[in-house]
C-alpha cells in the first residue's frame, strides 16, 4: 500500500497546485479571463485525487486535508487498481521500473526498535538508480539485503552508482573531505 520498505512513507508523494485559466464568453455579462486553482495529489506519476479552488488561498488551504487523510480502504483500492505500481522501484517517489528484487535480511519494528524474526520474507525492488542502498541504519545498508532476481549490481561493494552520481549529496557533518 505504502513503501514496501518504508511502512510509515507518505502516502502521495508529488502534490501540485495550478493555476487554471478560461476565457468566458457571455453576451449578457461580457467576455473576461476567469480562473480556478487545481490541487492535485500523485503517487509515483499517477493521479490520486484533484479538487478545484476559486482562490489559491483556498487550493493552499486544501492540501492538509487531502494529503493527511487518504484513509485505510482508499491506499487499498488504488493499488489494486494501479497493479503497475507493483512494477515500479519501490524507492520513495521513483517512478522507475524496477530491475532488481531483494529480499531483507532483518528488519526493526518501528515503534520499538527490537529486530524482526530472523525467517523474515519481505521482497523489494529497486530500479538501476536505487539499488545501492547505502550503509546506514537497517533499511539502507547495502549489507542488509539478498539479490533474488535481477542482474548484479553494474558497480562494486564502496563505489558510488554511476546511475545515482548525479543525486548524491555528500553530508557536511561527519563525512571525510578530502582536499588535493
Amino acid at each position: 500500500m505504502c513503501s514496501a520498505i518504508y511502512p510509515d512513507a507518505p502516502f502521495v508523494d508529488e502534490v501540485k497546485i495550478e493555476t487554471v485559466p478560461r476565457y468566458k464568453t457571455s453576451d449578457l455579462s461580457g467576455d473576461e479571463w476567469r480562473y480556478l486553482y487545481r490541487v492535485t495529489l500523485w503517487r509515483k506519476g499517477i493521479l490520486v485525487e484533484q479538487r478545484e479552488c476559486s482562490t489559491m488561498e483556498c487550493a493552499a488551504a486544501a492540501v492538509p486535508s487531502m494529503v493527511i487523510n487518504p484513509d485505510f480502504f482508499t491506499r487499498i483500492k488504488f493499488t489494486d487498481e494501479h497493479p503497475e505500481l507493483r512494477l515500479l522501484c519501490d524507492n520513495l517517489g521513483c517512478k522507475n521500473k524496477a530491475e532488481a528484487t531483494y529480499r531483507l535480511k532483518t528488519h526493526r519494528c518501528d515503534k520499538c526498535g527490537e529486530r524482526g524474526p530472523e525467517d523474515f520474507q519481505q521482497t523489494v525492488a529497486f530500479c538501476n538508480v536505487h539499488r545501492q542502498r547505502g550503509n546506514c541504519g537497517i533499511l539502507d545498508a547495502d549489507s542488509n539485503y539478498t539479490l533474488v532476481s535481477g542482474p548484479a549490481a553494474p558497480f562494486k561493494e564502496g563505489e558510488v552508482n554511476p546511475a545515482a552520481e548525479s543525486f548524491e549529496s555528500p553530508s557536511g557533518f561527519g563525512g571525510a573531505v578530502t582536499m588535493d
